[in-house]
This record gives C-alpha cells, structure tokens and sequence, in this order.
C-alpha cells in the first residue's frame, strides 16, 4: 500500500502535469483560445472607443454641466434661437 505522500504526488503529477498526448495539446490549446478570445470580447469595447481630450479651451461661453453622482462634469454650449419653443441638447 502506498503512503499518503506518495498517493498526493501520483494525483498531483496526474491532474497538474498530466502525462504528454495529443489530446492533453488540443484542449490547452482550445482553453487557451477561448480565454483569449473571452478576454478580447470583453475587452474591446474599451479599446476602440477611448475618449479624446477636448480640442478646443474652455471660455467663459462654455457651460460646465454634472453628469451622474461621481462628480464628472462635461463642457456645453448654449446657442440661443430668439422665438425657439424647445431647446435641443446634443451630444456627440
């Protein structure tokens, strides 16, 4: 009978080492493949539209306004229209 070390480092090499196949290659590689891919869905959205730093200096036209709860504030400009009913707000 086998001692309990020996037994611990039989399940060790079999489940972390493993032993070298074909079959061991293809599903690393696959595992490897999804994360990637799992990591590159989630993180695409971030690295295609990465906020500009405005191009243009704030005035005393530009008009700071509170966005959400964190403090972010956005710059805005008010163009008047003498006999307008509504105001249109626009946000590129």
């Amino acid at each position: 009978m086998r001692s309990v070390r020996e037994r611990d480092q039989s399940l060790s090499r079999r489940w972390l080492w493993g032993s070298f196949s074909l079959r061991r290659i293809a599903v690393s590689t696959a595992g490897i493949y999804a994360v990637l891919a799992i990591l590159a869905w989630l993180g695409s959205e971030r690295l295609i539209f990465l906020p500009r730093p405005a191009n243009y200096p704030d005035g005393p036209e530009i008009l700071k306004l509170a966005v959400g709860t964190v403090g972010e504030r956005i710059s805005a400009r008010y163009l008047a229209c003498p006999g307008a009913r509504f105001t249109v707000l626009l946000r590129h």
